[in-house]
This record gives C-alpha cells, sequence and structure tokens, in this order.
C-alpha cells in the first residue's frame, strides 16, 4: 500500500511538472518582466496596432506587443498561432531591424551625432529568438539583451 501511494504522489509531481512545462509564456508577462528588468519603464512606450501591423508579417500572430525607449533600445513579442510558423516571423523581424538599421545608418551620415552613434551600435547586439510559441526580438546594448534573456528563459 504504501508503495502504490508513493508511486501515485511521484506520479502526481511528474504531471504537475509536464502540465508546467506546457505552459508557455504569455506576451504581457513577457514584456512586464522584460520591463521590470530593463528598470525605468516609464521610459518605454508601447507601440499601437498600427505600428506592429504596418512594420511586421502578422498573419500568423495572435498577440503581439513592440515597445521602445528614446535612446534607441526596443524590443517585441510575437504570439504565433502555429509555432511552425516561426521562421517567416522571424524574417519579418529581421527585415524590420535592417530597415531601422538602414534608416538610422542614413540619418547619422547626414547628421553625425554621439546619439545616433549610441543608436547605430545598439544594432550590433540584435537578439531574434523563440521561447515557446513566442517570437521575440530586441535591439539593445548586450549587456540589457543578456539580463533580458535571462528572464523570458527561466
Amino acid at each position: 500500500m504504501k508503495k502504490i501511494c508513493i508511486v501515485l504522489i511521484l506520479l502526481s509531481f511528474l504531471l504537475s511538472a509536464c502540465a508546467r512545462a506546457a505552459h508557455s509564456l504569455r506576451v504581457d508577462d513577457a514584456a512586464k518582466a522584460v520591463l521590470q528588468e530593463f528598470g525605468e519603464t516609464e521610459q518605454f512606450q508601447k507601440a499601437d496596432e498600427d505600428f506592429i501591423t504596418t512594420n511586421f508579417d502578422t498573419e500568423n500572430v495572435t498577440e503581439a506587443a513592440v515597445y521602445f525607449a528614446d535612446d534607441g533600445t526596443e524590443f517585441g513579442f510575437f504570439q504565433l498561432a502555429d509555432i511552425n510558423e516561426k521562421d517567416t516571423m522571424q524574417a519579418s523581424i529581421r527585415a524590420y531591424v535592417n530597415s531601422e538599421r538602414e534608416s538610422v545608418n542614413s540619418l547619422a551620415a547626414l547628421y553625425p551625432a554621439e546619439e545616433l552613434t549610441r543608436r547605430l551600435e545598439r544594432f550590433d547586439h540584435v537578439n531574434i529568438g523563440v521561447v515557446g510559441d513566442l517570437v521575440y526580438y530586441f535591439i539593445s546594448d548586450e549587456a540589457l539583451t543578456k539580463r533580458a534573456l535571462k528572464q523570458i528563459h527561466s
């Protein structure tokens, strides 16, 4: 009888662990965790839906959030209806990032300024990835990106 009880307890722990692993991170939860890690959350603006649909391929996206700050730091999360479309979403993000980099590079060529140079440096540390059924990107300095990634991968 004791063995049966122990086996049942172990099975219940195993099942609860599987249920937690199957649970995916939500867009709002991921964004909140990153904003808290970055600190000074008031410096970030949340992009509106028009910005997201204009700049990204959102055909397979069920929920999205993009945040940006005046210093050029930017990040976004995209919940996918079908995770098999992650490569398409990542390609869409890469196209957006390349377009933004070209825009800032053009401005920096016309108006050399330290602020624009710092913004361009953030593009050297772009991180695009997947966690659960979320595709994310970060345009930030390397240290902040590493800290944010710890938050969403934990």
